[in-house]
């Protein structure tokens, strides 16, 4: 549901951009609206609430995804035949599920070097440490029995309580 309300709120954001700027033509001034405006709505938090269902990836991507080819429509071409990854990279726009797991990782960075100091959210992550050479994970997770308690934000964390059986 959360997500579904970012996306909207993105979208609302998105079409005044296009509303208010028709004969814009600039790709350096759209994505900078579209940067300050709209892609600071699909990220803000993203940390937090970031999707692992592929149906919510995908519905945040589609947004930007828009942007990119009404950039290239405004460039002379039909909205179809914009090639969508060859102009995102044009105008250096990386995938919103990059973005989301590069702020991951700086979290987890700045949680594990001490630079936010959280203990009791840094006790939360299970680190591991590999005892043979062949295995490169870092992280381990634990065993959910029901699908529900691994959708909760934390291991441990009182959703997933409330939904684990008694032991």
């Amino acid at each position: 549901m959360h997500v579904q309300d970012i996306c909207a709120r993105a979208n609302r954001l998105l079409g005044f951009i296009l509303r208010s700027t028709t004969g814009l033509t600039s790709q350096k001034a759209l994505k900078l609206l579209y940067c300050a405006l709209v892609r600071q709505v699909l990220e803000f938090s993203a940390v937090v609430w970031s999707p692992y269902h592929t149906g919510l990836i995908s519905d945040l991507q589609k947004i930007q995804d828009k942007f990119v080819r009404v950039v290239g429509v405004r460039q002379g071409m039909n909205y179809r035949e914009v090639p969508v990854n060859l102009m995102s990279k044009e105008l250096q726009l990386s995938p919103l599920v990059v973005r989301r797991k590069l702020q991951d990782a700086l979290l987890l960075f700045k949680l594990s070097n001490d630079v936010i100091k959280c203990p009791e959210l840094l006790q939360k992550i299970n680190f591991r440490v590999p005892s043979g050479t062949r295995s490169q994970q870092l992280f381990w997770r634990n065993h959910n029995p029901t699908p529900m308690t691994g959708t909760a934000p934390w291991p441990g964390s009182r959703e997933s309580a409330a939904l684990s059986p008694a032991r």
